[in-house]
């Protein structure tokens, strides 16, 4: 059986988890179209994407859960080395809220949608 993983989190999260600078600088990064190719991995529960800063760096975030201290992030820039997180998780982080808010507002219309065209039939 696929696990699912549920997305329900705020982009307040992201900045606890990341800390104000990460995130900012994250929040620039996703705002200028830098997070390519994310790809979500159902078996194991794990997004990636790469990040474009000034080379491409690969991440990875696991089990997205931020009432626990279930959420893994690893990045190949230097600055997850040093510091446990980086603009590269925080902007992966904001793309993945972006795309499932974006998702679950097109579902909502969808449905909507139909509704109407079901009246009007």
């Amino acid at each position: 059986m696929k696990k699912v993983m549920k997305i329900n989190f705020t982009l307040e999260d992201i900045r606890d988890f990341c800390g104000d600078t990460f995130y900012e600088r994250g929040q620039s990064y996703y705002n200028s179209g830098r997070v390519s190719e994310l790809i979500f991995d159902a078996e194991i529960n794990r997004y990636r994407a790469w990040v474009k800063g000034s080379k491409a760096y690969h991440v990875e975030i696991f089990n997205i859960n931020f009432t626990g201290n279930d959420t893994e992030a690893y990045c190949t820039c230097p600055a997850y080395e040093s510091y446990g997180c980086c603009k590269h998780v925080a902007a992966t982080l904001i793309a993945i809220f972006k795309q499932k808010r974006s998702k679950s507002v097109s579902k909502n219309r969808r449905t909507t949608n139909t509704n109407i065209t079901r009246w009007i039939i």
